[in-house]
């Protein structure tokens, strides 16, 4: 769900590229495009295109449609009784341990598989799938409408993909051709009330390991 922020915002400050190594953020006009690598834990590439806005001392990105590189699937005939389901990457390698999961009308999941070494998983029973999505860690999740005449082909594109989901950054200081950020949040759904929201977000953060970000254009 997209976010209408309406909070009185400052005006636009930000525009051109600004890097943290091989991270960017691309300012033009009122829109940016996104790709960081994420704080902590398992570390995968952030991507996303969408609007920003300045709230207070808060960065909010405001992702819509990804139109560049993301997970596609194509389609076959099948030969066999059952479903193949194939996985690769960008590359053209096979991916193993992809989580196949099986969802139903009310796109709750019910059961599903993993991809062998050679990227293959076998789908026997048909009767409740509506669904798959197609999912592993540090790549664009994909969810599929399930046809059971057709084997599926999959490429997942490496990295989170943020599509009508906010990020928000802290903005640590700012100058002319530098940004110090801190990422908050990349799926912000506040209140009523933003502001509260976001410093209520910004106190619990101060407790977790999130750190700082200098972008230099």
């Amino acid at each position: 769900m997209i976010i209408v922020f309406v909070a009185v915002t400052l005006a636009q400050q930000f525009n051109g590229k600004y890097y943290d190594n091989e991270d960017y953020l691309l300012f033009e006009g009122d829109s940016v495009k996104i790709d960081i690598q994420s704080d902590g834990g398992l570390t995968c590439q952030i991507r996303g295109i969408g609007k920003y806005e300045i709230i207070d001392e808060f960065l909010l990105i405001n992702t819509g449609e990804y139109n560049l590189s993301k997970s596609i699937f194509t389609t076959s005939e099948k030969d066999e009784k059952f479903t193949k389901v194939l996985v690769r990457d960008e590359n053209g390698d096979f991916i193993p341990f992809v989580n196949i999961s099986y969802l139903d009308k009310q796109d709750k999941i019910f059961g599903g598989g993993v991809t062998d070494f050679d990227g293959i998983c076998v789908i026997e029973n048909h009767e409740r799938i509506v669904k798959i999505r197609v999912s592993f860690v540090g790549y664009n999740s994909l969810i599929i409408d399930f046809k059971s005449n057709f084997d599926y082909q999959v490429i997942l594109a490496n990295g989170l993909i943020l599509e009508n989901q906010v990020l928000v950054f802290k903005i640590n200081a700012m100058e002319m051709n530098r940004i110090n950020l801190t990422l908050l949040s990349i799926n912000f759904n506040p209140n009523r009330n933003i502001v509260k929201s976001l410093k209520r977000l910004d106190r619990k953060a101060n407790k977790s390991d999130n750190h700082v970000r200098l972008f230099v254009k």
